[in-house]
């Protein structure tokens, strides 16, 4: 007689699990809908970030508009001075030595000493 009460006994917790496990179920059904996983709404939140971060890299750019290129043969000159230029630039006026510089344009050489793009 004592196999059958055990039996009963682990049938009734059986059963009170299995509740249990139902329970559970209509929980995460319930948490899953009301917290809808919207991936249009977590794209713009990356946007917004990675706009954030751009804002923060280029928070210390400056452009230097209308320098005109000077009679060189290849923009590798070109460039070297344009690095003269805006390191007398940004020296003389910020006490600044050290930047990364770029022309913006194409070097032309057909256009020397007219405005850069």
């Amino acid at each position: 007689m004592e196999l059958g009460s055990d039996l009963n006994a682990l049938k009734s917790a059986i059963v009170l699990l299995q509740d249990e496990i139902n329970v559970l179920k209509t929980t995460i059904s319930t948490t899953q809908s009301k917290a809808p996983r919207d991936d249009n709404s977590l794209l713009g939140t990356e946007k917004v970030i990675q706009e954030i971060s751009e804002r923060e890299k280029r928070k210390s750019n400056i452009v230097i508009y209308g320098c005109k290129e000077d009679k060189v043969n290849s923009s590798k000159d070109q460039h070297s001075l344009d690095a003269d230029k805006v390191s007398q630039i940004l020296i003389t006026l910020l006490n600044i030595a050290e930047y990364s510089l770029f022309r913006l344009g194409k070097f032309d050489s057909t256009n020397v000493n007219a405005v850069a793009h």
